[in-house]
């Protein structure tokens, strides 16, 4: 069963926390490394109430470090991933894990492969933080994925031996119609490896079917979040406001509609939207 990682700025993200820890904070998050370090104290303060409020009974968070790269057009430099891991180990400690995302190239698997290949040996010689790193295989089209996935998993799969996750981008959907048949390759030829889905794709309905496949763990997205509307499997959404990240609040919409997604993509409630 896939779990929800609500995209979301500090201030939402400490709100949820202090609401609905389990129901709405969850265990399960992707944040990006440039508002990370930008807004790193609370960060840190989120992070310590975190683990304030989820004691040590509990098996910790799950932590992806993306690095930015839809948000700001590239890949930040490895000093900003570097400081924003740091940031959120620092405060959770040995019983989360917080995995840093390799740069990678939007839409291009050959550039991906270039660059991901430079990242991961850097990290590897300055000894990067993080619990196993998460490679983002780009495309152009399905072969080039395809190509990506060999590389790293099969050709090189022993000097690649720290990257542990495949992160899925949404566009890919966009190539097939859905991105199952990328999740099916990984999962056939590397099953060692987590999946997670960057993103919602333009079809959330595939989206939660998508995220209760073989392999993945799970899928991260703003929607639930900010969408103002009762989210549907199969509701259409806008573009998100430029300036949500520096005023956006929690409504009441918004933690109804990710604790409905939560729901859809770890249990059978879904069904029901299938048809």
């Amino acid at each position: 069963m896939g779990l929800f990682a609500p995209v979301a700025p500090v201030q939402i993200l400490h709100e949820m926390l202090i609401n609905d820890c389990r129901g709405l904070f969850g265990d399960y998050h992707l944040l990006l490394a440039h508002h990370t370090v930008e807004k790193e104290e609370s960060f840190r303060r989120l992070w310590r109430t975190y683990e304030r409020k989820t004691g040590m009974n509990r098996v910790g968070a799950t932590i992806i470090m993306d690095n930015s790269l839809v948000e700001l057009g590239g890949a930040v430099d490895d000093q900003m991933v570097r400081t924003a891991v740091n940031a959120v180990k620092f405060e959770v400690g040995n019983r989360s894990h917080v995995v840093p995302v390799l740069p990678d190239v939007m839409g291009d698997g050959v550039a991906t492969m270039e660059v991901s290949s430079d990242g991961y040996d850097r990290w590897k010689d300055s000894e990067m933080p993080g619990d196993g790193y998460m490679l983002v295989a780009q495309g152009k089209d399905m072969q080039e994925f395809y190509n990506v996935i060999d590389y790293f998993f099969i050709l090189h799969k022993e000097f690649f031996r720290d990257i542990r996750w495949v992160g899925i981008p949404r566009k890919l959907a966009q190539l097939t119609g859905s991105r199952k048949t990328a999740i099916r390759y990984v999962q056939s030829v590397a099953p060692q490896v987590k999946i997670h889905l960057l993103g919602f794709c333009d079809n959330i309905l595939d989206d939660i079917r998508c995220a209760r496949l073989l392999g993945v763990a799970g899928i991260d997205s703003a929607v639930p979040v900010r969408h103002q509307d009762v989210l549907l499997p199969t509701s259409e959404v806008g573009p998100r406001d430029p300036n949500w990240f520096e005023e956006g609040v929690l409504t009441d919409r918004g933690a109804t509609n990710v604790r409905n997604f939560r729901r859809w993509v770890s249990s059978k409630e879904y069904a029901k939207y299938h048809h």
